[in-house]
């Protein structure tokens, strides 16, 4: 995956939005910018040989669609319906990556992810105005119709499985069409302070 930055102010916001989601949204000039993490997958993920579905589209978040599915798939784990890729983005996919140009209110973030399997490194917004980047290592690779990005990343905190003041956060994102064509992304993580178990529909404009 890799981010393009446009230059922000408040970077505080940045890295509850980099760590939760996989993707680093960052605010575009005179904006307000966040970061993002990612989702494992829980429902009937296909494998096999089936050809990859094109996720290039306009698309939107549906708060209404999002509860829908979890309620049709009976999914207690996804207990924070979010918008996982903001209120909406551009996505544009080839052979070998998936570009997205994500809006989060007035952030604007725009990610790279390979799709060959190989690591992508990325530079998310400092949490705190004389902090370093946070550096996000992600990986995709299709299951079936489905897209499994896994990501990494380093963050403050203390407590259990923190080292010298830092927390590893790794999140799974799945994305899929549902059956009325609707894009949805199931997301996991840990520690799940952090990447909560959500799941997020999105519809195309």
């Amino acid at each position: 995956m890799t981010l393009r930055f446009v230059p922000l102010v408040g970077a505080a916001c940045a890295a509850a939005f980099v760590m939760s989601s996989g993707v680093m949204p960052v605010r575009a000039a005179g904006s307000m910018a966040a970061p993002l993490h990612a989702a494992a997958p829980f429902v009937g993920r296909q494998a096999g040989t089936a050809a990859h579905p094109n996720f290039s589209g306009t698309w939107t978040y549906d708060p209404q669609a999002t509860l829908e599915s979890i309620r049709a798939v009976g999914a207690a784990e996804f207990a924070n319906p979010t918008n996982i890729f903001g209120d909406s983005f551009v996505a544009v996919q080839t052979d070998a990556q998936l570009s997205m140009k994500i809006t989060v209110g007035p952030m604007a973030v725009t990610a790279v992810y390979k799709l060959d399997g190989t690591e992508s490194r990325n530079a998310s917004p400092p949490s705190t105005p004389d902090g370093a980047p946070i550096i996000v290592t992600s990986t995709a690779k299709w299951e079936g119709t489905h897209l499994l990005i896994a990501s990494t990343s380093q963050s403050e905190g203390s407590g259990r499985g923190s080292v010298n003041g830092m927390i590893t956060v790794r999140s799974t994102r799945q994305i899929f069409l549902d059956d009325k064509g609707r894009l949805v992304i199931d997301r996991t993580g840990t520690p799940r302070t952090v990447v909560p178990n959500s799941r997020s529909v999105y519809v195309k404009k």
